[in-house]
């Protein structure tokens, strides 16, 4: 499963200091990242390092820029005349801190205009005043050269930088574990990925209960990708329990489906079925017949009729074949006569008003049966004429209509098909009835 990377990021302004948002990665995984702490807190909170201290007359000089950050709704042109502003600044004479933000700010800048490849050479550029700076803004530094990275796709590069943060810090956070484990799946390490996602996914079922659903996604792309379809299953029951969902509930009795686990497979669809997940034809005709193959054939039928009710089955000749045949399996008879005419309707022969007038027969339709294999003889391509023409005889003869019975009689003696044989008998039979009421009338 192939991944990408969306090359946004998000720009907001605090009081005298600039923060600047994650990268967000989409689809697989999604992963979820803090934004820069201000400039002020990580010096009340993180005293670790002699910094140089920033002089009045140098602050002066960013406050316009931070002004720009602090406007409720700034404009391209607003980032642009405060990049141009800070471009203006001969710098030679700043100390290592000063020049630090000036390169930090300027990245900034350049990821609210969706310029990344300068965003990240002015970070590189920040980064040649490393020692000047807090340990807390070197490590968010190293950390957001690994985003910019990422928006590349130079997964070698952003591996590197986020190995280096990885080193600086005390303690290892999710967002590391996560962000080095969206890199090691890109650069298909995946056996490295899954370990970190391990850890984020383990911390998140301990503090919450449950990971988030991309965390999921994530494990569960990397089993795939490993061959590893017992854990796949595993990972997909987890998801739709705390992530229901369309495409969690579909997975799942697909992959139940794959281990030929009907009955699982079966309760899986129905929750899609009830919850109105299925809008394919394909969905419903699977849902259908494996209730067939249950020994069920009325919900077979009850659901393949919805669907095509609610327009997601079609409405053609192989689809009503197979309503008829459900339905009338379900001893559902006028349902499976109405779904064999609509069938035959459709037909581009006569096999299906066959079936038609024999299933109407057997319901005592006997002019409708009639006039079905009337129309099975017309359309042609019968496998069994002679048969037809008793069917009609049989029908005639139920309404005493007996000359017109021994006619269709004889002309089943006359036409293909094993039925033939029968034909003879039938021609004796209602004759000894003509017979029988010439007799009573003389």
């Amino acid at each position: 499963m192939t991944t990408f990377v969306t090359k946004m990021f998000r720009v907001t302004a605090l009081a005298s200091a600039m923060m600047v948002g994650p990268v967000v990665l989409s689809q697989l995984p999604q992963t979820a990242v803090t934004g820069f702490s201000a400039v002020a807190q990580e010096e009340e909170q993180q005293e670790t390092r002699r910094v140089p201290a920033m002089s009045p007359r140098v602050g002066r000089y960013f406050e316009p820029v931070l002004e720009v950050f602090e406007l409720e709704n700034p404009t391209t042109a607003d980032y642009q005349e405060a990049l141009e502003l800070l471009q203006s600044y001969d710098i030679e004479r700043w100390n290592g801190y000063e020049k630090a933000m000036f390169w930090r700010y300027q990245a900034g800048i350049y990821a609210t205009m969706e310029d990344y490849n300068n965003a990240k050479r002015c970070y590189i550029e920040m980064m040649n005043y490393r020692t000047d700076i807090q340990p807390r803004m070197e490590q968010e530094t190293l950390l957001m050269l690994s985003k910019l990275e990422a928006v590349d796709e130079n997964w070698d590069g952003a591996l590197g930088f986020i190995d280096e943060w990885w080193q600086l810090i005390p303690t290892p956070t999710m967002e590391g574990y996560k962000l080095r484990g969206t890199f090691k799946y890109q650069k298909q390490d995946f056996r490295g990925a899954l370990d970190d996602m391990k850890v984020v996914i383990a911390d998140s079922e301990a503090k919450q209960g449950k990971a988030k659903e991309g965390d999921y996604n994530m494990e569960f792309a990397i089993y795939s990708e490993l061959g590893q379809p017992n854990e796949m299953l595993r990972v997909a029951e987890v998801m739709v329990r705390h992530y229901p969902s369309a495409t969690s509930w579909k997975r799942l009795y697909s992959m139940y489906l794959d281990r030929e686990r009907i009955p699982e497979a079966l309760a899986a669809m129905q929750v899609c079925y009830d919850q109105g997940y299925f809008d394919r034809e394909s969905q419903i005709s699977t849902f259908a017949s494996l209730w067939n193959s249950e020994a069920n054939p009325y919900l077979a039928a009850k659901y393949f009729q919805e669907g095509i009710d609610a327009g997601i089955v079609e409405e053609n000749q192989k689809n009503f074949e197979y309503l008829a045949s459900w339905w009338y399996q379900a001893r559902e008879y006028m349902k499976s006569i109405e779904s064999r005419r609509k069938a035959a309707e459709l037909s581009d022969d006569g096999e299906n008003w066959s079936l038609l007038a024999r299933a109407e027969l057997q319901e005592s339709m006997y002019e409708e049966t009639i006039n079905s294999s009337r129309k099975a003889i017309q359309g042609g391509g019968l496998r069994d004429v002679a048969q037809v023409h008793i069917l009609q005889g049989q029908a005639y003869m139920a309404l005493k209509r007996f000359d017109e019975a021994k006619a269709a009689f004889e002309r089943a003696k006359n036409a293909s098909g094993t039925s033939q044989r029968y034909a003879d008998g039938y021609i004796n039979y209602v004759q000894q009835k003509i017979d029988l009421l010439a007799s009573l009338q003389s």
